[in-house]
């Protein structure tokens, strides 16, 4: 399913604010549908405890917009912590809205300093029942790796059948699939 057929999915079924839904960017919407898919192939009463990834420079008055820095700086969001069934159930609108909100939430200068101070030991906490399932779901595809980065050094002439019929596709790869066990 295209990401933009999940938005318009989310949006057809989101509470309206004023008459206007309120803002959820595609990152809310494919994390909830993530959750959404995963939760329907559990059992109802499992707990979820889910959270994604932020970027804490843009939170943070510390970092300039104009300069470089090499090094992750980054946050955990914790939300949607609830029974599968839940989450199974409700309409994508709703739990794409309840992740924008728990960024919101969690983002603020004051809340990232706090963030930051828990993990000061190295260690980031985890929240949520501790026999539920841990899911950690975001969208890179703001950062356009596939569109920016040149693949072609990887490619070995004659490797994959039938490459040469294909649109040219910059080099990018068509699937990739990270398998941590």
């Amino acid at each position: 399913m295209a990401a933009s057929s999940l938005v318009q999915e989310a949006c057809e079924s989101m509470p309206t604010v004023n008459g206007s839904p309120p803002y959820v960017s595609e990152d809310d919407v494919v994390s909830a549908w993530f959750f959404r898919t995963i939760a329907r192939i559990l059992a109802p009463d499992r707990a979820m405890n889910n959270y994604r990834v932020y970027d804490m420079r843009r939170r943070l008055s510390v970092f300039t917009s104009d300069a470089a820095y090499i090094q992750n700086a980054f946050g955990l969001i914790w939300s949607l912590g609830s029974s599968a069934g839940d989450i199974a159930t409700a309409s994508l609108g709703k739990l794409s809205v309840g992740l924008r909100e728990s960024l919101q939430q969690q983002t603020s200068q004051d809340q990232v300093i706090v963030a930051m101070r828990q993990r000061k030991d190295g260690i980031s906490p985890l929240y949520g029942d501790p026999t539920g399932l841990f899911l950690m779901a975001n969208s890179w595809d703001r950062i356009k790796i596939y569109q920016n980065t040149d693949f072609s050094p990887t490619l070995i002439a004659g490797s994959i059948p039938g490459v040469g019929d294909r649109f040219d596709t910059t080099n990018q790869p068509d699937v990739v699939n990270l398998d941590f066990d």
